[in-house]
């Protein structure tokens, strides 16, 4: 089979537990466009939202679906091949861990339809107390004390799906205070720098090693009508060692990389009396996590479970 228009992509999406969603969105990076989407395995709906009640939030535990489009206009069995290769490494572990990594589906789909496809997927979505994440071309009717977060999926990691940002978004509505100075580092589409700025916080700083996720973050921030209150920058932990400490810093990755901020110096970018917020973390991996902190003289304040995912809230000692 082959698409020989140039406005044709083709979607990989696979339905696998929640322990092994990373890797396998690791792996299918160098092939999306944009990056790689985890999302619940249906729809996120939520028809009896009345505003300004408190609702529960939609964490993803079992099994997540995760999807990335890539661009599209040679042999599907060639990219078929490429792709499969590149997840089978992680077959034979999740076969060792009995977890089951299915096939990819593989959809062709033209540009007319991508945000029609956006649109399907994505709909508000209440995280914590106030918060509301409300997709861009959404218009719910919100509370006086809803604080709405509104969102372009699509173009970068960060829609408010996933586990790890909805924790993130919880501990900072919990820990944070008006006027606290606020680092996200890795920020994707901005949604937690937009939050905090939602939230009376600054100054705020988003940084992100890539140039597509600081476009985002600054153009989700003029829907917002905050960006005049986040500065935003291109780089990681080397460019926030740089500045004053924070109040409060948000670092939503994985495990693995935290560990390696924390040896880069990670904890001088908070306060002494600072909050550091870390999610991007299976529950398995949490102690691993803690050695790293614990080992630069920080503790460990609150653990915050969702599913197979943690957020970890941590202060200096």
């Amino acid at each position: 089979m082959t698409l020989s228009t140039p406005s044709s992509w083709l979607e990989i999406a696979l339905i696998i537990s929640g322990e092994i969603a990373e890797p396998v969105a690791s792996a299918l990076e160098p092939f999306a466009h944009q990056g790689v989407i985890i999302e619940p395995a249906a729809p996120i709906q939520d028809p009896n939202f009345t505003p300004g009640l408190t609702a529960t939030p939609h964490p993803l535990q079992g099994d997540v679906k995760v999807r990335a489009f890539v661009p599209f206009e040679g042999d599907l069995e060639q990219t078929k091949t490429d792709i499969e290769r590149a997840l089978w490494p992680l077959e034979m572990i999740a076969r060792n861990a009995d977890l089951h990594l299915p096939k990819p589906t593989y959809t062709p789909i033209v540009e007319t339809n991508w945000v029609d496809l956006w649109k399907k997927h994505y709909k508000p979505l209440r995280v914590g107390k106030n918060l509301m994440i409300v997709p861009a071309w959404e218009a719910p009717n919100l509370s006086a004390d809803d604080v709405a977060i509104i969102i372009e999926p699509g173009q970068a990691f960060g829609t408010g799906t996933h586990p790890s940002t909805q924790l993130c978004l919880g501990a900072l509505e919990k820990y944070l205070q008006p006027g606290d100075s606020v680092a996200d580092i890795g920020c994707g589409s901005g949604i937690l720098a937009i939050a905090a700025a939602k939230l009376n916080a600054g100054p705020i700083y988003a940084c992100d090693i890539e140039a597509e996720s600081v476009a985002a973050t600054g153009e989700n921030g003029a829907r917002n009508g905050v960006k005049d209150k986040i500065e935003v920058d291109q780089g990681s932990l080397e460019k926030v060692l740089e500045r004053e400490p924070y109040d409060v810093v948000v670092v939503n990755i994985l495990a693995k990389i935290i560990v390696g901020m924390f040896e880069g110096g990670l904890e001088k970018t908070v306060k002494p009396d600072g909050t550091l917020l870390l999610a991007g973390i299976l529950g398995e991996q949490a102690d691993m996590v803690g050695a790293a902190f614990e080992a630069r003289g920080m503790t460990l304040v609150e653990k915050i479970p969702s599913g197979d995912w943690v957020g970890l809230v941590v202060r200096h000692k």
